[in-house]
């Protein structure tokens, strides 16, 4: 459960570096680097959220259970 509330943790805190970066854009030009950073932002929140999703279905489901194989009867 801590490696979950580290992926959680992880998207809060790059998620209001974002919402800064976006605030600081309103009033001024940002800087390459300042706009490299929310590019990057950008593609890591999406696998955080992924990571985050998987080990919550995880903790649910529980950890090695298979999952149920249905019969193919489309044949």
């Amino acid at each position: 459960m801590a490696k979950e509330n580290d992926a959680f943790a992880q998207i809060t805190e790059l998620a209001n570096e974002r919402f800064n970066l976006y605030r600081l854009a309103a009033s001024q030009h940002l800087t390459p680097v300042q706009l490299q950073r929310l590019h990057q932002i950008d593609n890591e929140l999406p696998q955080l959220w992924d990571q985050h999703r998987r080990e919550v279905a995880q903790r649910a489901w529980g950890r090695g259970r298979t999952a149920d194989v249905r019969p193919n009867n489309d044949r």
